[in-house]
């Protein structure tokens, strides 16, 4: 499972270099953006995290990076990506709303406007991914 997971990671980040139809919502950089959103959501529902988690890696990387070693708050989650990613994530949760929100950044073209992919995800574990306006 992992193998396929980083599989389809490599996949849609060579796809990713080119923006595909004028929908972000279905572009390869979303759909990627979706990938490691779900992830994360799959361990949130294995190991309920009720801290915010705070973006990482701090600065939105320009391009696939390392994911760091033990970075606080996916650490204790068990989120280990083994693979490089575009990708700065966080997650907050919001108690009045009963959702947590997983938010993935990204800067693809370094222009330090950011794409940014939200997965809003109810107390069913369902989740509805969100493209911003930005640099998708």
């Amino acid at each position: 499972m992992a193998r396929m997971h980083r599989i389809l990671v490599a996949a849609l980040c060579v796809l990713s270099v080119a923006s595909c139809g004028s929908d972000p919502n279905d572009s390869p950089r979303a759909h990627l953006a979706q990938l490691e959103l779900r992830s994360v959501r799959e361990l949130l529902q294995q190991r309920p995290f009720a801290a915010n988690i705070p973006r990482t890696p701090n600065t939105v990387p320009c391009g696939p990076v390392a994911w760091p070693q033990n970075a606080p708050g996916f650490s204790e989650l068990g989120y280990h990506p083994t693979y490089v990613t575009p990708f700065s994530l966080a997650v907050s949760n919001d108690t009045h709303a009963g959702q947590t929100v997983i938010t993935a950044y990204a800067d693809h073209d370094c222009d330090h406007v950011y794409a940014t992919y939200e997965m809003a995800v109810d107390g069913e574990g369902a989740g509805v991914l969100r493209v911003s306006a930005g640099d998708e």
